[in-house]
C-alpha cells in the first residue's frame, strides 16, 4: 500500500530567498504567530525570521492582545532592523497599544536601539509612556536615523528635543501633539536638521510664525510641512 507523504513548504523552500523574503511579509503577525505552534521545524523558521527581518511592524488594535513576552519573542535576537513600527488602529485612544500587562517602556526601545545601531526609521507614535530618556537612546545609539515620529509622546519635552537637535541626518521628523516641546526647540533642531524634508508639528501651540520662518530659511529641501492647529502661527511669514 502507497502511503502518501505531505512536505512542507519550508521544508523543500528556500528560508532565505523566498520565504523570508516573499512569503512571510504578507503574512499578519498573528499568522506568524500561530505558525510557531505548528511543529519544531516551523518555530525555527519563524524565529530565524525573526532575527533577520529589516522590518518590525507591531499594528495593535482592541482586539489583538499584545504581551511583553510576545515583544521579546518578536524582538530579542533581531541585529538587522532597519525599520520598526508601532500602530495604533484605535486612534481615540493614544494609549491602547499599551494593553493588559505590557507597556512600551524606554528600557524596551533601549533595547531594540543597542542591537540595531543601522535603524533608519523609528515610528513610536502613540507610546505616551516614552520619556526623553528614549530620545537621548536614539541621538547616541543610533547615528543613521532619518525617520523619527513620536506623535503623542507627550512626555517628551525640550530635553528630549535637545537630543533631537543631535541627529542631524533626520529627514522625516514628526512631533505632532508633543505639547511640551516649545517654540525654541523646534528652532533648534531646524537650525541643526537641514536636510529635514517633512515636518510634523501639529498640535504644537506654542509656534508663531517667528518659528515658522526660522523653518523656512533653515530648511531649504522642506517639501510638507504639517502646523494644523497651531493657533499662534498667523501666515505672515518672511
Amino acid at each position: 500500500m502507497n502511503r502518501q507523504i505531505h512536505t512542507s513548504f519550508i521544508e523543500v523552500l528556500p528560508w532565505e530567498d523566498v520565504i523570508f523574503k516573499r512569503i512571510f511579509p504578507l503574512l499578519p503577525l498573528t499568522t506568524q504567530f500561530l505558525l510557531r505552534r505548528v511543529d519544531h521545524q516551523y518555530y525555527n523558521c519563524i524565529t530565524e525570521y525573526f532575527k533577520k527581518s529589516l522590518t518590525c511592524n507591531i499594528v495593535i488594535n482592541r482586539k489583538l492582545m499584545f504581551s511583553e513576552t510576545a515583544f521579546h519573542v518578536l524582538i530579542d535576537g533581531a541585529t538587522n532592523l532597519r525599520t520598526f513600527k508601532v500602530h495604533d488602529s484605535a486612534k481615540q485612544n493614544c494609549n491602547s497599544q499599551i494593553t493588559k500587562g505590557f507597556q512600551l517602556t524606554d528600557s524596551l526601545i533601549e533595547g531594540i536601539l543597542k542591537t540595531n545601531a543601522n535603524l533608519h526609521t523609528l515610528d513610536l507614535s502613540n507610546c505616551i509612556n516614552l520619556t526623553n530618556s528614549t530620545a537621548r537612546n536614539v541621538s547616541k545609539l543610533c547615528s543613521h536615523i532619518q525617520h523619527l515620529a513620536i506623535t503623542n509622546c507627550l512626555n517628551i519635552d525640550r530635553e528630549g528635543a535637545s537630543y533631537i537637535s543631535q541627529m542631524t541626518n533626520m529627514k522625516h521628523l514628526y512631533l505632532n501633539g508633543c505639547h511640551h516641546i516649545d517654540e525654541n526647540s523646534i528652532v533648534q533642531i531646524v537650525k541643526s536638521c537641514s536636510s529635514l524634508l517633512d515636518i510634523g508639528l501639529a498640535r504644537l501651540h506654542s509656534i508663531t510664525d517667528e518659528a515658522l520662518t526660522e523653518i523656512a530659511h533653515g530648511c531649504l529641501h522642506l517639501l510638507s510641512l504639517n502646523i494644523a492647529q497651531c493657533y499662534k502661527e498667523t501666515g505672515r511669514v518672511c
